[in-house]
């Protein structure tokens, strides 16, 4: 699936895209719980060359896929708050780690 959202910046917590709301309901349903009393929704997101794991999270109420700093960094990549990005996603089925 792909997504396409506005960069968030929240300071020093880092670089995100807002994934629509109504992409939701097909990503709730891989939901499974953290061992921390969370829901998780494990996924691999791609942004031109780079690949890398990581789950949706929840600020201000609005879910998120974080865009890793090595990623940034790998890519050349410098977006700004308000900046568009699009991203692959794909749900992550692999074992839980323990």
């Amino acid at each position: 699936m792909q997504v396409s959202g506005r960069i968030l910046n929240y300071g020093l917590v880092g670089h995100f895209v807002a994934v629509p709301e109504e992409t939701m309901p097909r990503l709730q349903e891989f939901a499974r719980p953290d061992g921390q009393g969370r829901m998780r929704i494990r996924l691999w997101a791609r942004i031109g060359g780079a690949t890398w794991a990581t789950s949706l999270e929840s600020i201000n109420g609005r879910y998120v896929v974080p865009i890793d700093g090595t990623i940034r960094i790998a890519l050349g990549y410098r977006p700004k708050k308000g900046d568009t990005a699009t991203i692959k996603l794909g749900i992550d089925q692999s074992p839980a780690e323990q």
